[in-house]
C-alpha cells in the first residue's frame, strides 16, 4: 500500500498517523496524534478495506530537560524508565580513577554550556548508551527528543481524561475523517494502483431492530426501558441484598488530599483491609475527592488480593461539581443517577439481583449459561507470569448472577477447563436442589480470534459434553450444548445513513 511521506508517518504494521493531526496533551509533554488503522480481508464476496480513526500519545518534540519538567509524574518515570540518573550535579562516574560528576565534566571541555538548572529534581543525567558500567551521561538540556515516537506507557491520570475528549468527535465528523483519510493514506487517486481501484463509497448494511426488552423488578413491575441508564431508584431490585458490615476509607477529610494517599507515611490500603483489621468487614468503599486511576488500581488491587468486595466514589464531578455558585459553594452533580448506578454495583457484589427479563425464567430453568474467558501476560509482563483461565456460570434462572471458577494456567499446553466445568455443573445443580443435569448449555467463550473457532468447536466444546457424560448425563438424553463465540470488533463502526451532528 502507497502513502503520501509528505503527510503521515506509520507505527506498526496497520496504524497510520497524520504529521500535522495533533493537538498538545494537557501537560505539554506529550501530544494526541489522530491516524488511521487500515487493514484489508476477504468478506462479503470480495476484498474489504478496513477503515478506522485512531488516536495515540506521543512524545512531544523537545528538549528531554523540558519533557522531564513537564511530565506529569517524574518519580514514576525514574523508576520504570533506564537511561536516567540522579541529577547531573550529583550523579558521578570514573574519570582517570576520580568521581567526577556530569555538571563538572561537561563544564570543562564546555564552559560555554548554560548549566543554570543543574539543582533541579527534573534535571537529572540521561545515559546515552546504557548498561552497567558502561554509562555515558549527559545533560537533558541539549537532547532533543525526535518527533513521531509512540507513547507506550499508560497514560498519567491527569491526562487520560484529555485524550478521552480529543478523541470523542460526533459521527458525521468520524465519517467524513475516514472518506478524507483515502486521499491522505494515498489510497485514492490515479497513482495508487492500476491493477485494481477501491470503491470510496462505505458498505451499506440492512439492519433490523430488535424489541426493547421488557425489564421486570420485584413487585412484578414491567418497564419497557428505554436506552440508557435509569435514573431513579423507584424501582425494588429483584433480589435486594443484605450487607452484614462494611468500612469506608474517605480521603476527602482530614490531611492533604492532594497529597498521593499511598505514600508509606500516608496511607496503606493493605492496613485497611487485610483480613486481621476487618475480621468480619464484606465489604470496602472508597471515597475519592475527584478520579485517580493510579489510586483507584492500588485500592483494588490490594482488595482483590485479600478476598474483600470494594467499590470506589467520586466527589467531583458525582456529588459536586468543579463549578461554584456566587456565594462560593459547590454546586451538586448529578447525584441521583450516580448513587442509582453505584447501588446496583454495590447489590451485586453483595449477592443480589437486580433485575430480571420477562419471559427468561421459563427459558433458563432447565438450562445452563456458561462464560469463559482466557487472559495472557501482556507486554512487559514478569517472565513467567501466568495466564487465567475463568468459568463463570448462571444462578438460578433471574440470568442476574453468576458465580465462577478460576484458575491460573502455566505453559500454554496446561488446561484447567474441564475441572471448572466440573465444578460449575455440580453448583448449578447444589442450587436447583437436582441430580439431575441441565438439559441445555450456552457456551459464551470470549477472547479468540477467528483461526481459533475451529479449536473450540473440536476440543473445548467435545470437553463440556466429556464432564457431563462423567457426571451422569449418558443415561438420559444427548446434550444439547450451543457455543457462542463473543468477538470484539475494535475497528468496525457502524453509522446511519442520516448523520445528525
Amino acid at each position: 500500500m502507497s502513502h503520501s511521506e509528505n503527510a503521515t508517518f506509520q507505527v506498526g504494521a496497520n496504524k497510520m498517523f497524520l504529521k500535522s493531526g495533533y493537538e498538545p496533551l494537557e501537560n505539554g509533554a506529550l501530544l494526541a496524534n489522530r491516524g488511521y488503522f487500515v487493514s484489508a480481508r476477504p468478506a462479503m464476496g470480495n476484498i474489504i478495506l478496513n477503515i478506522n480513526t485512531v488516536m495515540s500519545a506521543f512524545y512531544a518534540p523537545m528538549l528531554v530537560s523540558k519533557f522531564l519538567k513537564r511530565y506529569d509524574d517524574p518519580d514514576k518515570a525514574y523508576d520504570t524508565i533506564r537511561g536516567f540518573g540522579k541529577t547531573i550535579q550529583e550523579q558521578t562516574f570514573k574519570k582517570d580513577g576520580k568521581d567526577v560528576t556530569v555538571k563538572d565534566y561537561l563544564n570543562s571541555p564546555y564552559p560555554g554550556l548554560n548549566l543554570e538548572n543543574a539543582k533541579e529534581s527534573w534535571m537529572v543525567a540521561v545515559d546515552l548508551d546504557g548498561g552497567e558500567g558502561k554509562e555515558s551521561w549527559y545533560t537533558p538540556e541539549k537532547l532533543l527528543i525526535l518527533p513521531y515516537q509512540v507513547f507506550n506507557r499508560v497514560l498519567p491520570s491527569q491526562i487520560t481524561s484529555d485524550m478521552i475528549t480529543k478523541a470523542c468527535r460526533a459521527p458525521a465528523v468520524t465519517v467524513s475523517a475516514i472518506v478524507g483519510g483515502l486521499q491522505a493514506l494515498g489510497i485514492s487517486g490515479k497513482s495508487f494502483s492500476k491493477a485494481f481501484s477501491v470503491d470510496p463509497r462505505m458498505l451499506e448494511i440492512p439492519v433490523r431492530a430488535m424489541e426493547k426488552p421488557n425489564v421486570q423488578y420485584r413487585a412484578g413491575d414491567n418497564s419497557n426501558v428505554e436506552p440508557g441508564p435509569k435514573a431513579d431508584l423507584s424501582e425494588v431490585f429483584e433480589l435486594a441484598a443484605d450487607i452484614q458490615s462494611h468500612r469506608t476509607a474517605d480521603s476527602t477529610q482530614g490531611g492533604d488530599v492532594n497529597k498521593r494517599m499511598l505514600d508509606p507515611e500516608y496511607y496503606d490500603f493493605t492496613d485497611l483491609i487485610s483480613k486481621p483489621a476487618r475480621p468480619a468487614v464484606h465489604l470496602v468503599l472508597l471515597v475519592l475527592p475527584k478520579k485517580d486511576k493510579d489510586i483507584y488500581a492500588d485500592f483494588k488491587k490490594v482488595a482483590d488480593r485479600e478476598g474483600c468486595h470494594s467499590i470506589c466514589v467520586t466527589e467531583q464531578p458525582n456529588f459536586m461539581k468543579d463549578e461554584y455558585d456566587e456565594k462560593g459553594n459547590p454546586k451538586l452533580g448529578n447525584m441521583t443517577q450516580y448513587v442509582a448506578n453505584v447501588t446496583m454495583k454495590l447489590n451485586l457484589k453483595a449477592g443480589g439481583v437486580n433485575h430480571t427479563v420477562t419471559g427468561l425464567t421459563d427459558s433458563l430453568k432447565d438450562t445452563l449459561v456458561l462464560g469463559a474467558d482466557l487472559t495472557h501476560p501482556s507486554p512487559g509482563s514478569v517472565e513467567g507470569a501466568p495466564s487465567i483461565a475463568a468459568l463463570v456460570r448462571s444462578v438460578g434462572t433471574s440470568g442476574g448472577k453468576w458465580l465462577g471458577s478460576m484458575r491460573l494456567q502455566f505453559g500454554t499446553k496446561e488446561r484447567k477447563q474441564e475441572e471448572m466445568v466440573r465444578e460449575r455443573i455440580k453448583a448449578w445443580q447444589k442450587d436447583a436442589k437436582t441430580d439431575k443435569l441441565p438439559a441445555k448449555v450456552i457456551y459464551f467463550r470470549d477472547g479468540v480470534s477467528h483461526t481459533q473457532y475451529e479449536t473450540i468447536r473440536q476440543d473445548e466444546i467435545r470437553k463440556i459434553r466429556s464432564v457431563c457424560e462423567g457426571l451422569g448425563w449418558k443415561s438420559t438424553a444427548a446434550p444439547k450444548i450451543t457455543a457462542i463465540i463473543v468477538t470484539k470488533r475494535h475497528h468496525t463502526r457502524f453509522f446511519p445513513k442520516e448523520l445528525k451532528g
